[in-house]
């Protein structure tokens, strides 16, 4: 009995060891599984971290400061008043030159002086400055204009305005026909003839109704601010805008027509419009 005792106790303590044994190797498996996982885990771990990392990737903030400007601004606004009032004497100075060179204060086109304008619907590709320079050598004491007429990019036609009398409207035509090397019916070209006194006229009442909106936006300004200094100001500012415009009108030489007149008129509401 003592020896069968002996025997399963020694059977035991095999078993135990055995199974201590496949438990440590058990143990050991998933240690080297966990390690083989985390592993790669952790590497996938802190390229994301480095990838999150704002200081690495993330460009330098650039900060700008205008408090430098800010300060001119409101503490030396008086100062900048310089830059328009010197900005309106130019202007008043290169308005009175072009009085002073041509006798009047804008270029007017044929619709304000007077003059003929011929329309030439044709497909011909025409140079427009080559025939300009051909009539105004046939017209060397009048002014002449001549302008494309394009439908989606391209040439349908053009415009030719001279400030010439009635009676030399057919020199015109014969001018053009020698530049264009061919034969204009009166169904080839439409003809628009203005008089001097007629566009005189015109052009006398187109600035007597801006001079009126002039005034009368004044007597607005007075009425809504019923003080004298911001209303003075919005006027002086309005004023300003037109002798402005006018003299870098006359500078590049571009010519005034009836829709001009218009535009100065919108100038008037939009000027308002942003001081108030």
């Amino acid at each position: 009995m003592e020896e069968n005792k002996e025997a399963s106790k020694q059977n035991g303590e095999g078993n135990n060891a055995k199974d201590t044994e496949s438990q440590q190797r058990t143990i050991k498996d998933d240690s080297l599984k966990q390690s083989s996982v985390s592993t790669p885990l952790t590497i996938k771990n802190d390229t994301i971290k480095n990838n999150q990392n704002p200081n690495k990737n993330k460009l330098p903030k650039i900060k700008l400061n205008f408090s430098g400007i800010k300060n001119i601004y409101e503490n030396q606004y008086k100062k900048l008043l310089i830059i328009p009032f010197a900005l309106l004497i130019i202007a008043i100075i290169l308005i009175g030159m072009k009085v002073a060179s041509t006798g009047d204060f804008i270029n007017r086109d044929v619709s304000l002086k007077g003059g003929v304008t011929v329309t030439i619907p044709t497909e011909q590709e025409i140079n427009i400055l080559t025939l300009e320079n051909a009539i105004s050598l046939e017209f060397p004491n009048n002014d002449v204009a001549v302008k494309s007429i394009s439908r989606f990019g391209r040439q349908t036609g053009v415009i030719i305005e001279a400030d010439i009398v009635e009676d030399e409207a057919n020199k015109l035509i014969e001018s053009v026909e020698n530049e264009l090397n061919r034969k204009l019916t009166q169904n080839d070209y439409s003809i628009e003839i203005v008089g001097s006194s007629l566009g005189a006229s015109f052009f006398n009442e187109a600035i007597k109704a801006l001079g009126i909106a002039f005034i009368f936006m004044s007597i607005v300004v007075f009425l809504y601010f019923r003080t004298f200094v911001p209303s003075a100001a919005v006027i002086l500012a309005v004023f300003s805008d037109i002798i402005v415009t006018l003299a870098i009108v006359n500078i590049i030489g571009l010519k005034i027509s009836a829709a001009g007149i218009a535009a100065f008129l919108m100038l008037i509401g939009y000027s308002v419009d942003t001081d108030i």
